[in-house]
């Protein structure tokens, strides 16, 4: 008896030695805060660590994507050659081919498990935010994105460490519906792609604010599954009668569904002007032939004597794309919260994050500003 209390006390020695020294996964079994174990965990490994790491998932043979990081490289690099970032170089590890939510969700998890990563760029497409939010949220990793935006669908996170610097939706839509008014269009019929795509996330906010506006009689919405099938959303168009009841439309899909779209409204020969997302503001769009007006949103960079942009310039002799400009004004924001903390703690950067593009959508001279161009105007032709 004596011997097994002897042996049971020192299990449970044993026990919370190596509970102090880190060997559970969980953490301590008396702070229950799985969260705040891995975020001091990771604070205390990043502020060790002789470079500043930040982990990245995407795929490069999408554009917006690879453009975005192609401005974050340039910005680290100019921050590199001034001495980094609090005396620490910054450095990207790279995942590029990425595809799919399964790749995505994996790579995230990697940057997870990795203490040295002190955040993570990305994701570059909405749909991934699910994900990417609750795999980073769990292990108290700052969530950083340059393109996306969360949808109104998703709960909420207490701490939420999801940033983006993307426009507020608000604004693009702001800018659309006022050109749809400018030019008289009353009945809106909106096309949407399937729930938690960026194109979903955009059509409900669209299609909220248009039922906000008097200045429109009628909003109708059709959703398609992805990929958009003609034959499935030419019945949903014909049993709606579109062209009877509606003025303009508004395509809130990508350029992988965009020309089945063209040909369905081609088949119907719906010549009704056409609205899209920035998704669509590509040179593969433009050198399309269109039997429709089309008209698209872009971001105006309203300072073109930046460092970076004129960097950009001396380099490749052209502006950037507003895509590249948001990737590095990523990395320029977190070099400045970096800073403005004295050093780095997960969540003061997160909070630190908002508060930079709360002061950027405020200022008049950083502010976006959204205008809507005629993209491919069939009046135009011959």
């Amino acid at each position: 008896m004596k011997n097994g209390i002897i042996i049971l006390l020192a299990l449970i020695c044993i026990f919370f030695l190596l509970n102090a020294l880190g060997v559970f996964q969980f953490g301590s079994i008396i702070d229950r805060n799985h969260r705040t174990w891995y975020e001091n965990m990771r604070e205390k490994a990043v502020r060790k660590s002789p470079a500043l790491k930040l982990g990245t998932a995407y795929d490069r043979t999408d554009q917006p994507a690879a453009e975005a990081i192609q401005g974050v490289e340039l910005a680290m690099e100019m921050l590199n050659r001034e001495g980094g970032v609090l005396g620490r170089k910054l450095e990207l590890v790279k995942r590029d081919g990425v595809t799919t939510l399964p790749q995505y969700s994996a790579a995230v998890q990697e940057f997870c498990d990795d203490p040295l990563i002190a955040a993570v760029i990305g994701p570059f497409s909405s749909g991934y935010i699910p994900a990417g939010r609750a795999l980073t949220q769990f292990q108290g990793l700052p969530l950083i994105s340059p393109l996306t935006v969360s949808s109104e669908k998703l709960p909420p996170l207490d701490p939420d460490n999801f940033v983006t610097f993307f426009p507020p939706l608000e604004l693009w839509i702001e800018a659309i519906l006022g050109d749809m008014e400018k030019k008289g269009y009353r009945n809106l019929l909106i096309i949407s792609p399937e729930t938690g795509t960026y194109g979903d996330i955009f059509c409900t906010a669209l299609e909220r604010m248009s039922h906000q506006r008097p200045a429109f009689n009628r909003v109708y919405r059709l959703n398609y599954q992805l990929p958009l099938r003609r034959r499935d959303l030419l019945r949903a168009v014909r049993n709606y009668s579109g062209e009877q009841f509606s003025n303009v439309v508004f395509f809130g899909g990508t350029f992988s569904d965009f020309p089945e779209f063209a040909a369905l409204m081609k088949e119907l020969k719906m010549t009704l002007p056409v609205y899209g997302s920035d998704d669509l503001y590509i040179p593969q769009t433009r050198n399309m032939a269109l039997p429709f007006t089309l008209f698209l949103p872009r971001a105006v960079i309203r300072k073109q004597d930046t460092p970076f942009v004129k960097e950009w310039k001396r380099r490749f002799g052209k502006e950037p794309s507003y895509h590249t400009v948001l990737g590095a004004e990523s990395i320029f924001a977190i070099a400045k919260a970096l800073k403005k903390d004295g050093g780095y703690a997960p969540q003061k950067l997160v909070e630190s994050l908002r508060e930079i593009r709360k002061q950027r959508l405020n200022d008049p001279e950083t502010a976006p500003e959204i205008v809507v161009d005629p993209f491919a105007d069939t009046s135009k032709k011959s």
